[in-house]
């Protein structure tokens, strides 16, 4: 018997919910954009970021893409991950925060460190 039965105790908890960053409203704009980005750029991300299998948006003349589905990730990271390539912008934002590590390598230097580490990542490790 629990001490809530014994002494006739209802007890009800919150359900938990994960933490989220606040969605971005559908009709931001650029400067308003990149004043948010200086604090967080996920908080640039809109509502369909989190819903849609793959986003598209442009920012600066360039695109980019948000993936959401684990077949689309596994293209660009593994399948066909020559073909996608970091803008030197993004590199050098990067790399004093990663170094030059998996996350930021690109071609065969990227493959020869993931499989480096891939065993550190099995179900038996």
């Amino acid at each position: 018997m629990s001490i809530a039965e014994v002494y006739d105790i209802t007890v009800t908890r919150r359900p938990l919910v994960p933490p989220a960053p606040p969605r971005a409203p559908a009709d931001m704009g650029a400067f308003q954009r990149m004043r948010v980005m200086r604090n967080s750029p996920i908080e640039t991300w809109g509502q369909r970021a989190y819903e849609d299998d793959i986003v598209q948006g442009r920012f600066l003349n360039h695109s980019s893409f948000i993936l959401n589905t684990p077949d689309a990730i596994r293209h660009v990271l593994v399948d066909n991950y020559e073909n996608y390539t970091r803008t030197p912008a993004g590199i050098r934002v990067l790399r004093p925060m990663l170094g030059e590590g998996l996350l930021i390598a690109e071609g065969r230097a990227w493959k020869h460190q993931r499989r480096t580490l891939a065993p550190a990542f099995t179900p038996r490790a």
